[in-house]
């Protein structure tokens, strides 16, 4: 018998989710499977992305930005942040090269933490916000 070998992408198990926050306008309570197209498939892994830590999806072990761990570090560098953002895009995402994707990131401090506020746009509108502190 040979060994042969299967191209398998755990992650495209992820493109039938419907994961729209309950506070979203067009929230649906009665959804379980997302069937809104490549755009919102996109920003579904672009929000799994960002609040996903490195190995905590099983058998995707690249997957997540460990945004948390970068507040700890004397000095944040944005630039880290945004290339990881894009290696993750490109790493997770197929359908992301359609689009005009940026992320724009504004670091705060304060007295006693650090803030990131993290914004996506995809195609000038603003699809995905984060704030980590």
């Amino acid at each position: 018998m040979e060994n042969s070998t299967v191209n398998f992408n755990p992650y495209e198990t992820l493109n039938s989710l419907y994961i729209r926050d309950n506070t979203d306008i067009k929230y649906n309570w009665n959804i379980i499977e997302n069937k809104g197209g490549d755009l919102e498939e996109l920003i579904a892994k672009i929000k799994i992305i960002l609040y996903t830590r490195r190995g905590q999806v099983l058998g995707v072990p690249d997957l997540g930005m460990d945004l948390e761990g970068y507040l700890f570090n004397k000095s944040i560098n944005t630039s880290d942040i945004r290339n990881q953002f894009y290696t993750q895009l490109a790493s997770f995402c197929p359908e992301a090269q359609n689009y005009n994707i940026q992320i724009n990131i504004r670091e705060r401090l304060f007295v006693n933490h650090k803030q990131l506020d993290i914004n996506i746009t995809i195609d000038n509108v603003s699809v995905v916000t984060r704030r980590v502190s």
